[in-house]
């Protein structure tokens, strides 16, 4: 019998043994990457005490109340740190029983872990509360505006815990590990970057502007938990389908990628081969709330859009973005879908002081040789597809004072300057034929009235006669 009751003695002793190196364990709150990277408030229920074989509170009521060792909380690099008051905790049960105990425990809300004695409950002094042994269980959480007001670097956060009910409930302190995630997937993420960009060039003015043309990508939210730099590449040629449905291709060099609002982003062309890096000066730092949040623009300059933009037709590309860790470990790629709508576009203009052209019949040469008048710089001309130019009158005769003359249209020839000349008719008569796209191009135009068309004035009237040209082009 003596030797049955020592067998038992043994196993409890062998028992209370390893009650207690389990309840040695830290307290380990694994953060989820998704709290961080959305700044969603995280909250999860662990064990941090155990009351062994007691269902009462100490003699006299005595409060249970905790005291950190710090207010910090340490990383395992010992220089990076987080305030302990980003962990709320409160007491969830104690042997599976909620709170309150006795009608009149006070229940605290929710705190946080300081070197000052921070009460976790509060018996009522006059005793007779009481609760199921067991684990001590607390509700921990961190909110929405904690995880935006500082940064989580990956790895492990230690803070000390002490309690007055050492030696009564397990262990007598404990260390609280905040765990956050190392994954690839948790160092970078993209929160926001436009996949898709259309942008539209509507105005030849667009052409005309010294500034050239900035093409908005939008705003960019990168969640990160270690450094990154920003590269950047096209992933083929720019692919040109002109509004004839011509297919060609154009290097991305014309094209800069930039920042509206961020100094770390150095303005740099595009290529299609290579990576370039647009945080040459060094790169993102981890910042509060783990996001970086930029605007990324292209920039096409003056010259390089007349010269390669010009043409009517849709310029698509796809460009390639890294944000990737200095060591390269982490990398997170995001694609975007580019399209540049160039739609046809054309003007013709005569300033005010060109749009008169007068022939004047006051002598016998002017009758016998005819004449013609070049009018200098007379038209401009822009057309982003090859074109053809018109001529033609407004009627078929001359008006003279309102009324219809007997004069055809046709005594007046028409045509560019150096280029054979038409007879005016109601009916458009080319003077340009297969011409190439050009903005503000100038051209000289030749009015003609030849000898034989002259001499048959000679019976006519004199008066003042008139009539209205008409300029106009076709897209080829």
């Amino acid at each position: 019998m003596k030797a049955f009751i020592r067998f038992i003695l043994g196993g409890v002793t062998l028992l209370g043994t390893l009650t207690s190196l389990i309840a040695q364990a830290p307290v380990r709150i694994e953060i989820p990457a998704s709290n961080i990277i959305n700044g969603t408030e995280f909250s999860t229920t662990l064990t941090v005490l155990n009351t062994g074989g007691q269902d009462k509170w100490r003699n006299h009521d005595i409060t249970p109340y905790m005291m950190s060792t710090s207010n910090v909380f340490t990383h395992t690099n010992n220089i990076n740190k987080l305030p302990s008051s980003i962990l709320q905790w409160r007491l969830d049960n104690i042997g599976g029983k909620q709170p309150k105990f006795h009608d009149h425990d006070v229940y605290p809300g929710y705190q946080w872990f300081s070197t000052t004695q921070t009460n976790w409950y509060e018996p009522h002094s006059r005793g007779g509360s009481s609760f199921n042994p067991g684990e001590v269980v607390f509700n921990f959480k961190i909110s929405a505006s904690d995880f935006a007001n500082n940064i989580f670097i990956p790895g492990e956060y230690k803070l000390t815990i002490n309690h007055n009910y050492g030696g009564y409930f397990t262990p007598d302190s404990f260390d609280v590990i905040l765990v956050i995630p190392s994954t690839s997937a948790s160092s970078i993420n993209w929160m926001s970057n436009n996949t898709m960009v259309n942008h539209t060039i509507s105005n030849l003015n667009a052409y005309r502007a010294f500034t050239g043309r900035q093409i908005s990508i939008g705003q960019t939210k990168i969640s990160n938990a270690v450094e990154f730099n920003l590269f950047g590449k096209t992933t083929s040629a720019i692919q040109f389908i002109s509004s004839k449905a011509v297919q060609s291709t154009l290097s991305p060099v014309f094209i800069k990628l930039e920042s509206s609002n961020s100094s770390k982003i150095s303005k740099l062309p595009l290529s299609q081969e290579n990576w370039t890096n647009y945080t040459p000066n060094g790169p993102f730092a981890v910042a509060p709330g783990n996001q970086n949040t930029f605007d990324l623009n292209f920039s096409i300059s003056n010259l390089d859009l007349k010269n390669y933009f010009f043409k009517a037709g849709a310029y698509t590309f796809q460009l390639e973005l890294d944000a990737k860790s200095p060591d390269n470990v982490h990398s997170a790629i995001q694609l975007t879908d580019v399209t540049l709508e160039v739609p046809p576009l054309s003007e013709l203009t005569i300033a005010p002081s060109k749009r008169e052209v007068n022939f004047e019949f006051n002598s016998a040469t002017h009758y016998q040789q005819g004449q013609s008048k070049v009018i200098p710089t007379q038209l401009k001309l822009s057309n982003n597809e090859n074109y053809e130019l018109y001529v033609k009158s407004a009627a078929a005769f001359f008006n003279k004072e309102g009324v219809q003359s007997s004069i055809n249209s046709t005594i007046l020839e028409v045509g560019v300057n150096g280029i054979s000349t038409v007879p005016l008719t109601t009916t458009p008569q080319k003077i340009i034929s297969a011409g190439a796209p050009v903005l503000d191009q100038e051209f000289d135009i030749k009015y003609l009235i030849s000898p034989s068309a002259a001499q048959s004035l000679i019976e006519k009237e004199k008066t003042t006669y008139s009539i209205n040209v008409i300029y106009s082009f076709t897209a080829q």
